[in-house]
């Protein structure tokens, strides 16, 4: 079954939405097998929507959202309903992660749709989280948007009637595990192109450098196994040092939609960085 018109359940920093059909073109022209090692917000995958999937991102809730979707979109949309979007219920449902052992007892379905509030009323649709992996991003006086059942129903269906596997954690293990015959796809928190431009907390964990370099070695692996994969990320020597030689580094105009304000957006040229198997 052909899908069509998919959207991402939330807004996530560096969403590949937009950039969809400049990338598309770097993949293989027929992809019966798909994977993702960092999903976020779902921008390549939903567009693609391919039949047969193995996806993973390190963000629990993130998971929980997608399977919840999946499984007990009737659920999550009653709470959802009941939720007002002001600021004062805004602040009592995200600070439910400052409780100690709140959010963990928390059932799946409440905690999916925490994670679907927040994105939607926060500011800028900013997924954050501090030193003790609390959610702190600020409400926004101007979104409340939060619901759309039509949006949601079908990616319900098509999360329903595709083969797809969701995985929570460690790039590393799950990469090493996709087969060579699937196609790989990496959107990973990118390379810092200045000091103060990092944004790596998407996790309370982090991606610094050594991380990078641990991906790299990685994809060399999967690529020693015959597997083929396109990786986006920073244009930056770093990066460049990682993959020149044996991957094919392309140069893509994108453009930033997550900065505070608007005069920090704009287009920055980022790396599509293919690897052709060769097993």
């Amino acid at each position: 079954m052909a899908w069509e018109g998919l959207k991402p359940p939330v807004k996530w920093a560096g969403g590949k939405r937009t950039l969809y059909k400049r990338l598309r073109p770097l993949m293989p022209e027929a992809i019966p097998f798909y994977s993702e090692a960092f999903v976020g917000g779902g921008g390549i995958l939903f567009q693609l929507a391919p039949e047969k999937a193995l996806l993973n991102d390190a963000e629990p809730e993130l998971i929980d959202l997608y399977e919840t979707i999946r499984d007990d979109l009737s659920g999550l949309i009653r709470l959802l309903s009941k939720w007002d979007t002001d600021e004062k219920s805004f602040y009592r449902i995200r600070d439910i992660d400052r409780i100690p052992g709140a959010k963990e007892s928390l059932r799946k379905t409440f905690r999916a749709a925490r994670t679907l509030y927040l994105n939607k009323t926060c500011f800028n649709g900013l997924h954050r989280l501090n030193g003790k992996g609390e959610f702190n991003v600020p409400y926004c006086h101007t979104r409340k948007n939060v619901l759309d059942i039509e949006g949601l129903s079908a990616l319900s269906e098509y999360l329903k009637s595709a083969d797809i596997s969701f995985f929570c954690g460690d790039f590393e293990p799950f990469i090493d595990k996709v087969p060579a015959d699937c196609f790989l796809y990496l959107d990973p928190p990118y390379d810092p192109i200045s000091k103060t431009s990092a944004f790596v907390s998407y996790t309370d964990g982090g991606f610094g450098k050594e991380d990078q370099r641990r991906l790299a070695e990685c994809l060399g692996r999967f690529r020693e196994r015959g597997g083929s994969f396109l990786l986006s990320n920073s244009d930056t020597p770093f990066v460049r040092s990682l993959y020149e030689g044996w991957c094919e580094l392309i140069e893509v105009s994108a453009r930033r939609s997550l900065a505070a304000s608007s005069s920090s957006r704009g287009s920055v040229v980022e790396l599509a960085i293919r690897g052709k198997g060769n097993g």
